[in-house]
């Protein structure tokens, strides 16, 4: 489990941190002094858990869930605050808990049960979802014009976003599409997709060269694409290196 906890209070952001590191099944706690410090990690990172102050320096703890709800993958949200008057907004949001200060250990520990069977409930679901869609989809429906064309899987080149579609290319021809990527990604989650960057969807049958780039990324070329450059994220790149083995 990987936390961010938000708070403009070095003391309230210290005593949370301490009972977090207690805890054996959280992998990582970050931390952040004020709303636009949690967007920006937020923007780097995928947090399963953010621990969110109310009243922060520079804006509202509401505004900044309002916000991150926004993300392709969403954290779970606990308000941590000292104000009481937030707690309808708060649960409107599907925050998990709302945990008023002076709070305790224990309390913070019956969040914490209650956030790991939460996650662990999405993962169980992801799986089964992942591993119908491998058995049930080999072909994507995609129109080009006014036909409806059975698209065979294995001859995706790459995928790109278009505002809020997507351009799914082959070696020979280009289909716009209206579903999104994050709902492309959910369809082709296998072996043989991955996602290097929140703008593309790759087959990573069809890479042609992949050329070592800024801070340890890389820059992906795709068969007969020679002049479209592919970033591969920071946060993507372990992910990407293991499935490579390089």
């Amino acid at each position: 489990m990987k936390v961010l906890v938000v708070d403009d209070e070095e003391l309230s952001l210290l005593e949370l941190e301490y009972i977090l590191n207690k805890i054996k099944y959280i992998s990582d706690i970050k931390k952040a002094s004020s709303g636009f410090e949690a967007l920006e990690l937020c923007q780097m990172e995928n947090f399963d858990v953010v621990f969110l102050d109310i009243r922060l320096g520079d804006s509202n703890g509401v505004r900044v869930a309002q916000r991150l709800m926004e993300n392709e993958r969403p954290p779970k949200i606990v308000f941590v605050t000292a104000f009481d008057e937030y707690a309808v907004k708060a649960f409107e949001l599907e925050a998990v808990d709302y945990v008023l200060k002076p709070f305790s250990e224990e309390r913070i520990k019956k969040t914490l049960y209650r956030l790991k069977n939460i996650l662990n409930q999405d993962d169980h679901i992801k799986y089964n979802v992942t591993n119908d869609n491998i058995k049930a989809i080999n072909k994507l429906a995609v129109e080009l014009d006014g036909k409806i064309t059975l698209l065979d899987l294995e001859e995706i080149v790459f995928i790109e976003a278009d505002g809020r579609n997507s351009i799914i290319r082959t070696s020979t021809q280009e289909y716009n599409t209206n579903i999104s990527l994050k709902d492309l990604e959910t369809r082709l989650k296998s072996a043989t997709f991955f996602r290097p960057h929140r703008s593309f969807i790759i087959n990573l049958q069809k890479i042609n060269e992949v050329i070592r780039w800024f801070n340890g990324t890389y820059i992906i070329k795709m068969q007969g694409y020679d002049k479209v450059q592919i970033p591969v994220t920071k946060k993507n790149t372990d992910a990407f290196k293991k499935i490579l083995n390089i």
